[in-house]
C-alpha cells in the first residue's frame, strides 16, 4: 500500500513515506522561514521540503496582510496554489491566460480559491487584517515576481512593443 503506515507510525517498507534512516523530521515552526516581509503585519512564512524533507508534492505558506497592502502580482512556474482564508477578507485576482480575462474573488473565512500553475495573480487585503493559508502542489514552489519582471525588462523593450 503506497504511503501506508504501520503501528509504530513509520512508513511501510517500499512506500513513498518509508524512512530507512530512522525517524524523520516531522516538525517545523514556519516563523523560522520568512518567504517575504513588508513589515511585521504584512509577512509570509513558508515550509517546504527543505525544512521538512518528508513533504512530497506539498508546501505551505502562512500569509498575513493588512488593508492597503497586497501580495504583489506574481506566478508560480512549477506549482498550483490553493488559498484558504482563515480570517479577514481579501480579494484574490487572477488573469486567465486562455480568455484573457481578469477573475476576481472576494473571499472570507472558510472560503478557498485555486490558482492554476503559471497564472498571474495577486492578493489584496480588504479588511484591517487578513490571514490565509497558501498550499502549493509542489514541495519547492518557485515565485516569479512581477516587480522583478518589470525592473529587469529594459525600457526599450516596452517602447518597441
Amino acid at each position: 500500500m503506497a504511503g501506508s503506515m504501520n503501528v509504530s507510525g513509520r512508513g511501510v517498507s517500499g512506500s513513498p513515506n518509508h524512512f530507512s534512516s530512522g525517524s524523520p523530521n516531522l516538525f517545523f515552526d514556519l516563523k523560522n522561514n520568512v518567504l517575504f516581509r513588508r513589515n511585521d503585519k504584512n509577512i509570509a512564512y513558508e515550509v517546504t521540503s527543505t525544512q521538512l524533507p518528508a513533504l512530497q508534492g506539498l508546501s505551505v505558506a502562512d500569509l498575513f496582510l493588512t488593508k492597503g497592502h497586497i501580495r504583489e502580482p506574481h506566478w508560480h512556474p512549477n506549482a498550483g496554489e490553493l488559498d484558504y482564508v482563515i480570517s479577514g477578507e481579501l480579494i484574490i485576482s487572477v488573469l486567465d491566460p486562455f480568455t484573457p480575462q481578469l477573475l476576481t474573488y472576494h473571499v472570507k473565512p472558510g472560503q478557498a480559491v485555486f490558482l492554476p500553475m503559471g497564472w498571474w495573480h495577486w492578493i489584496t487585503a480588504v479588511s484591517d487584517e487578513a490571514h490565509l493559508l497558501v498550499i502549493f502542489n509542489n514541495e519547492q514552489p518557485e515565485n516569479a515576481e512581477g516587480s522583478d519582471l518589470l525592473r529587469l525588462t529594459p525600457p526599450k523593450v516596452f517602447q518597441q512593443a
